[in-house]
């Protein structure tokens, strides 16, 4: 075989920029012997929890049966699916003197054989069934233990957000004393000689009883300026009408009605400025005041766009003169810019008059609290009891954001969708905003009860006497001490990933997963460096160490675990999202996707802001130096729990401002945010992170931390970024709980697919299987996507054929695995049915395995594999060749296919007693 030919098939990978990963699968291939020129193939292990993990487990045990596991270039990964493909990456790394549990270079019976067969391998696996429980494995003990550390993160970061919530009530407090005083001043002055319209407005608000009503909010002050502001802008936006027949800007009827008010108004203030007219004179003065800044806001911001659009006057009118564009072109070009400047500054006039009010409102009910308190003593501990029971209610929301998120999941409109889950779709959202406004209310009103316990007394403000509204002695050094909390606390940036949950994930999963493939920590370590196999399956069991227990080379560096699992696993991409719901990138994204998928491989971290943009690669943490900056170093456990960080405040495509308040206020947080750049703005504190989770909001790569999530958000298959490096044979492991196969995941692949990279991902059909499968053993596995949700039909069927065609290149060929059971299988797996119906599409929220539970994933993963990638004729394809379909479109002969057909249906016929169980 020439360089050239083994060169084709890798080229396209080095021309994406993956020059690295293009070196890992060829030293790979090299070590079992795989020709360079062989296609490329690839597996994919969905998102789906510790469901999704163990079945994608019995899924590679079952292709090591089979000895096919060597064939692999790839392994992409998401969510559940990562815990399994860094366990079997990891099995071929070294951990420091110690040899790795799988090592093809020194075993030749690993070149071809079973990597997951040895002793070691499987001692592994042991370990992992014993750790099912990876989250809670001592029991009642891990119960408390996790239970204490959930109630110290929630405390602590409501105090932390109540302190912030609470200094702020104070600012409020100082003006709600210093409003009084000014209304009582201004109620003294003189009316008749105050200036037009200062008159009235002294006149209004020395009547305003504040004495009796100082539990009110000084932020209804600001109200009537947003109102102002909304009819401001939404005026100045009907001067913008251009008239047809082309005159200039002072003979639009807009703008001469506008300019009418304002001479008009000026003229009658000044005729009326004395006597019985003084009233006319005030409101004409603000009709004309009104008209005024109307005019100053179309002008100023039809300014700034025409200076915009031209950068200076000379150059921009040469270059459209040079363009073939005149100053109708310029003057259209100017007038739509001015008009999307306007309705944004309606937008935003709306947007502060809305949160403005509801924060006064909350401000006003939690002072009207203290005042009830005092006013009458017999309600005080009612009053606080109420508030008490309305903060400790907050964590109920945990269980309530899992389910809300959930539902768009659990009930995607797939064929068998329950009435409960349709009416659950429909006004899930209602309920969500519903439940985040009371708990966010909630936590507003009792902080600040506490704020204005803190700054009044409470026997003082039951007093009707002007004096009794004079702030606490102790008001100025709380004020104080509490700003020095919010200062230190606001530099404290890493508090917002300590507080979540996302630590503790991240080393629950590194002792199970990674640690399993740790000779160490299972019990093959030897004293003079290297590994010894175990004798038996129960030889040295006392030597493994407990899954709750820190072990050393657990966990590894990306640059280590890329370098040391090269030569006998295949290249690990990690997926994970950067969720951005608001910044500069394309509306497609910060609208719809609300994402980007960022890919962890060899080469560094991946991202591409659309489907026409090139690759941005940043490399690992020892990368080249005259390379861009790697980011923050986290290890390959960190970056594998970020990819299951299924429940947190960003959710990709699924974030919403309902459901994101509702898990932060009950710290359901398990997102990280990464620092793009190792040196970073210091300016990102840990109050703007905070905001920017609760709110739901994120700027994606516009600034230097990232908020990052299951790579699910994005795409739940794993199978994206095969597609964008062409891998032409797949084999896809779909494990999203999707009880009624409604095959959400794989239609938010396909259409991705379609947009990014111009590939059509086909999946066949009853009679283009019976022409494309000509094996009838093979050709009863596989069903059309329809098929799976009519659970009488084709109940044999466990895999899906799906044809890949490339923008540019050869086909693809696509294998879906959906997990399913036969009346055939197991006893122990048929009795887990009948205890547990919706077996094997429980929830996701399920991460707590027992034993039983465990291995009827791994069993089914197991015999599904063993069953679809069986040997057999090599005269047709079958799944074993791990090789693409490469006659698509061969003709056959019209007799061959009626003989081919007519064998389906009797070896049907035959297996009808084989009824699969969803």
């Amino acid at each position: 075989m020439s360089s050239d030919e083994a060169s084709t098939v890798l080229e396209a990978i080095e021309a994406l920029g993956f020059a690295k990963e293009a070196e890992a699968v060829t030293e790979r291939r090299k070590t079992y012997g795989i020709k360079g020129n062989v296609p490329l193939r690839g597996l994919a292990l969905s998102g789906g929890g510790i469901r999704s993990a163990t079945f994608s487990l019995g899924l590679l045990r079952g292709l090591g049966e089979h000895h096919l596991l060597q064939r692999a270039d790839y392994l992409s990964t998401v969510s559940g699916g990562g815990y399994a493909g860094v366990f079997y990456c990891g099995l071929f790394a070294r951990r420091g003197k110690l040899k790795p549990v799988v090592d093809p270079e020194n075993e030749k019976r690993h070149r071809d054989g079973d990597l997951l067969g040895g002793d070691g391998a499987m001692r592994a696996l042991r370990y992992l069934r014993q750790s099912g429980r990876y989250l809670t494995p001592a029991g009642f003990r891990d119960y408390i233990f996790a239970f204490a550390l959930l109630c110290r993160n929630w405390l602590t970061l409501t105090i932390i957000v109540g302190i912030a919530i609470m200094l702020a009530v104070l600012v409020l407090d100082s003006m709600r004393v210093a409003l009084r005083w000014l209304l009582a001043y201004l109620g003294q002055i003189p009316k008749d000689d105050a200036p037009v319209l200062v008159g009235p407005m002294l006149q209004y608000a020395g009547q305003i009883p504040y004495d009796r009503l100082f539990w009110a909010s000084p932020l209804f002050a600001l109200l009537p300026f947003f109102g102002l502001g909304a009819v401001i802008s939404g005026w100045a936006y009907w001067l913008t009408m251009s008239d047809v027949s082309g005159k200039s800007l002072l003979w639009r009827p807009p703008v001469i009605g506008t300019g009418m008010i304002l001479v008009g108004g000026f003229v009658l203030c000044l005729c009326n400025l004395d006597g019985e007219g003084r009233v006319l004179a005030d409101v004409s003065a603000g009709f004309a005041l009104t008209a005024f800044l109307v005019g100053a806001l179309w002008l100023g911001l039809r300014w700034r766009a025409r200076r915009k659009e031209l950068g200076s006057a000379a150059q921009g009118v040469t270059a459209l003169s040079n363009a073939g564009a005149g100053k109708d072109h310029l003057a259209a070009i100017v007038e739509d810019r001015t008009r999307k400047s306007l309705t944004d500054c309606l937008s935003y006039s709306a947007q502060a008059f809305i949160r403005v009010g509801l924060l006064a409102l909350c401000d006003t009910i939690a002072a009207a609290y203290l005042y009830l308190a005092g006013r009458f003593p017999d309600w005080g501990e009612a009053i606080v009891f109420l508030t008490v029971t309305l903060t400790a209610a907050i964590p109920i929301a945990r269980s309530l954001v899992k389910r809300l998120s959930a539902i768009q999941t659990l009930f995607s409109g797939g064929t068998g969708t329950p009435s409960a889950g349709a009416f659950l779709r429909r006004f899930g959202p209602a309920f969500a905003w519903l439940a985040a406004f009371l708990f966010a209310s909630a936590a507003l009103i009792s902080w600040g009860s506490l704020a204005h316990l803190v700054a009044f007394d409470i026997d003082a403000a039951s007093a009707d006497s002007r004096s009794s509204y004079e702030l606490a002695d102790h008001y100025p050094p709380a004020t104080i001490a509490l700003a020095v909390f919010v200062v230190l606390a606001w530099l404290t940036r890493a508090f917002a990933n300590l507080s979540s949950l996302a630590t503790f994930y991240a080393a629950r999963l590194r002792r199970a997963y990674l640690g399993a493939s740790n000779p160490s920590r299972i019990g093959l370590a030897i004293a003079g460096g290297g590994s010894a196999p175990a004798a038996g399956p129960e030889a040295n069991t006392a030597q493994a160490v407990a899954v709750d227990e820190s072990q050393t080379y657990d966990d590894m560096g990306l640059a280590d675990y890329y370098r040391r699992t090269r030569k006998g696993a295949p290249v690990h991409i990690v997926n994970v999202t950067i969720n951005a719901t608001r910044g500069k990138g394309p509306a497609t994204v910060q609208r719809d996707r609300h994402g980007l998928n960022l890919a962890i491989t060899p080469d560094g971290m991946s991202y591409s802001e659309t489907a026409d943009a090139r690759i941005t690669i940043k490399p690992l943490e020892d990368g080249d130096e005259a390379a861009p900056p790697a980011g923050q170093a986290l290890p390959i456990s960190t970056w594998v729990a970020i990819s299951g960080a299924a429940f947190t405040t960003g959710l990709g495509s699924y974030t919403s401002l309902a459901k994101s308040v509702l898990a932060f206020l009950a710290n359901v947080r398990l997102g990280y945010w990464w620092n793009s750049d190792r040196c970073g703005n210091r300016r990102f504190g840990s109050y703007r992170l905070l905001l920017s989770e609760m709110l739901a909001s994120f700027h994606g790569i516009d600034r230097p931390l990232w908020y990052l999530s299951d790579g699910g958000h994005f795409e739940n298959t794993a199978v994206y970024e095969l597609v964008r490096r062409k891998v032409r044979f797949i084999v896809a492991s779909d494990n999203g709980c999707d009880p009624h196969y409604g095959f959400l995941d794989l239609a938010n692949l396909v259409r991705k697919c379609r947009i990014d990279f111009g590939a059509s991902i086909h999946f066949l059909g009853e009679e283009e299987l019976a022409t494309t499968v000509c094996d009838p053993a093979v050709r009863m596995l596989f069903a059309a996507p329809d098929a799976f949700a009519r659970k009488t039909e084709k109940a044999s069927a466990i895999a899906m054929l799906a044809r890949i065609d490339y923008a540019a290149g050869e086909p693809g060929t696509l294998i879906v695995v959906k997990p399913r059971l036969t009346d055939r299988g197991p006893a122990d797996l048929m009795r887990y049915l009948m205890d547990n119906p919706d077996f094997p599409q429980q929830t996701t929220l399920d991460q707590f395995f027992d034993e039983a539970q465990w291995e009827s994933y791994f069993e089914l993963g197991r015999l599904i594999a063993s069953r679809l990638f069986a040997p057999g004729d090599e005269g047709s394809w079958r799944p074993h060749s791990m090789a693409p379909i490469e006659t698509w479109n061969a003709p056959q002969r019209s007799i061959v296919r009626r003989f081919l057909a007519s064998m389906n249906v009797w070896m049907e016929k035959r297996n009808n007693s084989d009824p699969i169980r969803s």
